[in-house]
């Protein structure tokens, strides 16, 4: 009897889409970056991504997720706080 092949399904990440969601471990793109569950934000710029670089933020949790509220980290809190709330988000910031 021939054996089935494992077809694992991939489904491709773009980081710089408002409204993606993924774990703080996997954030690879700057913007602002809103905890799903605590609704506090979080700027990254380029150089906070960058290895070795500082400033270097370090959060650890295993299940918390992230959504892209803006692709611009600079953006202006208020234009932050609506967009995270059209986004269904809690606004914590």
């Amino acid at each position: 009897m021939p054996q089935k092949e494992s077809t694992v399904m991939t489904r491709s990440w773009t980081p710089s889409r408002v409204g993606t969601n993924c774990r703080f471990s996997d954030i690879n793109c700057p913007g602002f970056w809103v905890n799903c569950q605590t609704g506090q934000g979080y700027r990254m710029t380029e150089d906070s991504l960058r290895t070795g670089h500082s400033p270097v933020i370090g959060y650890v949790c295993n299940y918390d997720q992230f959504t892209l509220v803006n692709c611009d980290p600079y953006a202006p809190i208020g234009k932050l706080r609506k967009e995270t709330a059209d986004l269904d988000l809690p606004v914590n910031f």
